[in-house]
């Protein structure tokens, strides 16, 4: 029987995978313990990563940063003016110009007027995640 670790994993990663394949999965995010649930997140994140991304390394530094990003963005809908203030809490700042450049990237225009669906929330997401050289400042919560 699989673990619940491993059961949410093939369900992020939308297909089961091999015992080989799951034995990398546990080394790379350092699970020691198949029955610890405190790592479900880590290992929720790590299959939408890869499932993203699939011939991309992802390092747990990917996967905490996800996940940060996840925690710091809003889950449901926002207004643009509402992502402008978030985005522009990262480190170093980006430019108005960059998150317009960002939009038309991810092919999600951005506008301070447009109300922002989750699914769009989530492409955006998924971008920061791949802009390295941005981050929100540690233990600091951007939300109200």
């Amino acid at each position: 029987m699989a673990s619940k670790l491993r059961l949410e994993y093939q369900r992020s990663f939308s297909r089961k995978v091999c015992d080989q394949t799951w034995q990398r999965v546990k080394k790379r995010l350092n699970i020691k313990d198949e029955d610890d649930t405190s790592v479900m997140s880590q290992v929720k994140a790590y299959g939408e990563l890869r499932k993203r991304n699939p011939y991309k390394v992802i390092r747990i530094a990917d996967v905490n940063r996800y996940r940060f990003f996840l925690d710091n963005l809003p889950k449901l809908v926002c207004k643009g003016d509402e992502l402008r203030l978030a985005l522009q809490q990262l480190k170093p700042n980006p430019s108005v110009a960059t998150i317009y450049r960002w939009g038309q990237e991810i092919k999600c225009p951005f506008s301070v007027d447009r109300v922002y669906t989750s699914y769009e929330i989530q492409k955006w997401v998924i971008k920061l995640v791949s802009q390295t050289k941005f981050s929100f400042p540690e233990n600091q919560n951007i939300r109200s």
